[in-house]
């Protein structure tokens, strides 16, 4: 599966993860955008991979 921003992702889709993160805190969520993340210590590369930030619409104090 590709998201929209074109990178191949087989985990979970981006409806899946917004639905688990709306499920997890009880209020709408939004997903933004797929970042690529190439973090290093001393040189060496630590991690790589794709970040899915998905921001919380509401607090649960909000809850409907």
């Amino acid at each position: 599966m590709t998201d929209p921003a074109g990178i191949r992702d087989d985990d979970v889709s981006i409806d899946e993860l917004r639905e688990a993160v709306e499920h997890m805190h009880g209020v709408p969520a939004r997903y933004l955008e797929t970042v690529e993340v190439d973090e290093r210590f001393k040189g060496q590369v630590a991690w790589q991979g794709a970040v899915r930030p998905v921001p919380l619409l509401a607090t649960a104090r909000q809850r409907p």
